[in-house]
């Protein structure tokens, strides 16, 4: 990955800004992977504490989902009097 789609991927103005709960669903997956490394190592207390963090994160990422599917099914009301 180069500069400019580090850049792209990680400023608030981004592609993932206007996903927030793909970016919430990203870093739940990227923490998962490293919880099940930690339980490969044996060091269960670090695998645990990065599974919780990934669990809560998948919570706030169906948050999220809910609220943007809401915002979809709105129906427009511009112009309406």
């Amino acid at each position: 990955m180069n500069h400019t789609e580090r850049k792209v991927l990680s400023e608030e103005n981004g592609i993932l800004a206007a996903h927030p709960a793909l970016r919430l669903r990203l870093q739940s997956i990227t923490l998962n992977n490293l919880g099940c490394y930690h339980c490969r190592l044996n060091k269960m207390p670090a695998a645990l504490k990065v599974l919780q963090q990934a669990v809560q994160l998948e919570q706030q990422a169906s948050k999220e989902e809910g609220e943007e599917r809401e915002q979809a099914q709105r129906p427009d009301t511009w112009g309406m009097a």
